[in-house]
């Protein structure tokens, strides 16, 4: 009797002790995001882009042809990447595209000169701001005097990015003939064949888009600065946002950003002088 009751009270031990490991094992799991969890996994850190914005990302080609996503969002990537270890893949899609792309899962954070705003916050959280940009309008330099700010652009047909801070602003300029695109790059093309008048764009991307246009001009008319770009990661994800702050904090304190925007804006200015 004593035996089988010993025999009882053993496996009842046991069981709990089973019980109490599995159950540790859980809340470990549970304490890391899900997009943190996979890029462990996977040992990669999949950064969803639009490369059509220098200096902070653009498609470079090198003396062989071969092309390559760069910018000063694709090096503060790069760095993200080094602090977790692992390996930087990028993908380039339009800028609407980003942030469902996180939701997806697809991608596991957004860089590309993103604003962080209410809107935006609904569906994806913020890390720490990482720069914070002014705003205006390209136009061709035989137009420079003509539009000289936000009441001279009525009647004018303007263009900026779908899904970004400018696509906003351009909507709110009454009695403009507006169109929404979803590439920087095809409306500057269409600023310089005149089928649009205006292009409302970011101060570093419009200023480097003038710089390597000789026929266009970046001009300041007045409108209030764009807002604190930061990294966009999907919800439920606060482990990965402390991780991407810690590599912003470091940056700010060395001025980093500043240096990396002069260094792609000068990068960018070169290939396209190795073109002509």
């Amino acid at each position: 009797m004593l035996k089988k009751l010993f025999t009882l009270l053993l496996v009842a031990v046991m069981i709990v002790s089973v019980g109490a490991c599995g159950k540790k094992e859980s809340t470990g799991d549970s304490s890391q995001g899900p997009t943190l969890a996979k890029i462990k996994k996977e040992g990669k850190l999949v950064l969803g882009t639009s490369a059509d914005y220098p200096p902070y990302e653009w498609i470079s080609k090198d003396k062989d042809g071969q092309t390559k996503i760069i910018g000063a969002d694709v090096a503060l990537a790069q760095a993200i990447a080094d602090e977790l270890g692992v390996e930087l893949v990028v993908q380039d899609m339009q800028f609407n595209a980003i942030i469902p792309s996180l939701k997806s899962g697809e991608v596991d954070i957004g860089l590309a000169g993103i604003v962080d705003n209410e809107e935006r916050r609904e569906v994806v959280d913020f890390s720490d701001s990482y720069f914070a940009g002014d705003q205006g309008i390209l136009v061709r330099k035989t137009d420079a005097k003509k539009y000289t700010s936000k009441e001279s652009l009525k009647g004018a047909k303007i263009a900026a990015q779908i899904g970004t801070t400018q696509d906003e602003l351009a909507k709110t300029i009454e009695g403009a003939d507006y169109e929404g695109m979803t590439n920087q790059n095809n409306i500057v093309l269409e600023l310089k064949n005149q089928t649009i008048d205006v292009m409302v764009v970011a101060g570093p991307p419009g200023r480097q888009f003038a710089s390597l246009n000789s026929d266009l001009v970046y001009q300041d008319i007045g409108f209030e600065d764009e807002g604190k770009m930061s990294v966009a990661v999907a919800k439920g994800n606060e482990d990965l946002i402390a991780i991407i702050n810690k590599v912003i904090g470091n940056w700010t304190k060395e001025g980093k950003m500043d240096a990396e925007i002069a260094k792609y804006t000068d990068l960018s200015s070169k290939e396209v002088e190795e073109l002509q």
